[in-house]
Parts: structure tokens; C-alpha cells; sequence
């Protein structure tokens, strides 16, 4: 099914409470037949189960994006990994409700460049077993200091 993003956006929102999104929530919302999400999920237990519906509906958080207007025409992300979760506890928050919370946003943009630095290493692991040359270590060192410096500027606030 194509994906119509305002009409998910809209379904999505009124799913978050105070901005905060659980997958749990949206399958909870979208098992209801006459829910517009529930077309985007396989309901026949044979195929799938409880999980992989959750799994689909991470896959709609965080694939959505909103255009924004400005002077010209962007994508933005609208719901990232709660930074206030416990690390065991899956979350998602809304990146208008970070917008108020400087302290959160860093740790938000933290957890991203994070992310990235495991991919870059393990980028670098998987192009040695290969064989395939890629020197990933510039890029490396250039997400770490940079996480240094917003873990530095957490701090201090």
C-alpha cells in the first residue's frame, strides 16, 4: 500500500500521548478494521505475529518524515528513540516535544551520532573480513569527537 504521509502523520499523532509514541500503542490503534493505519499491517496470525506488528510499526515511526517549507523544500524526522527510556524499554518521542527540552535533544542527537559510530565500525569490520579496502577511521574519529563535544556541551547545561 502506498504510503500517504499526512494521513499517517495525523493517525500517528493522535496515537502519541504528550508526544510519546510505543509501537505497542500504534498495533493497539490500528487493530480496530476501520483504523486508516490498519491496513499497513498483517493481521493473519499464520503469517506473522504480535511482534512483527510491532516491528511494523516501528517502521512507521521512524520512516516518517514531514515536509517542511522554508526556503526550499526539506524532510524532517518527527519521532526518534526516547532518550528518556530506560535502555530495555522501547520508545519513541516526538521531535517537536524535544524541541522544548534542549537537554533531551542532545541526548537524542547523541544516541543518533552513536549509532553512527557503531555502524562506521562495524562498516570497517566487515569490509576486513571481506577483503574490500575501507578506511573508515577519519570518519571514526570525526563522530566520536563530535559526540565528545555534545556530551561536553550536555554537561555543562
Amino acid at each position: 500500500m502506498a504510503l500517504d504521509s499526512k494521513k499517517v502523520h495525523a493517525a500517528l499523532s493522535a496515537i502519541s500521548k504528550a508526544g510519546k509514541l510505543q509501537a505497542r500503542a500504534v498495533v493497539a490503534t490500528a487493530r480496530n478494521p476501520k483504523h486508516y493505519l490498519h491496513s499497513y499491517f498483517e493481521w493473519d496470525n499464520n503469517v506473522c505475529g504480535e511482534a512483527y506488528r510491532e516491528d511494523q510499526a516501528r517502521t512507521l515511526i521512524v520512516g516518517y518524515r514531514e515536509e517542511i517549507t522554508k526556503l526550499e523544500l526539506s524532510a524532517a524526522i518527527q519521532w526518534v528513540r526516547d532518550p528518556s527510556a530506560d535502555s530495555h524499554v522501547q520508545g519513541y518521542i516526538a521531535t517537536a516535544v524535544l524541541l522544548d527540552d534542549e537537554g533531551q535533544a542532545r541526548a537524542a542527537v547523541i544516541s543518533e551520532i552513536e549509532r553512527v559510530i557503531s555502524c562506521l565500525r562495524r562498516a570497517g569490520e566487515v569490509a576486513q573480513a571481506v577483503g574490500v579496502e575501507l578506511d573508515v577511521n577519519d570518519l571514526l574519529k570525526r563522530a566520536q569527537a563530535l559526540g565528545m563535544t555534545l556530551r561536553k556541551l550536555r554537561a555543562a547545561s
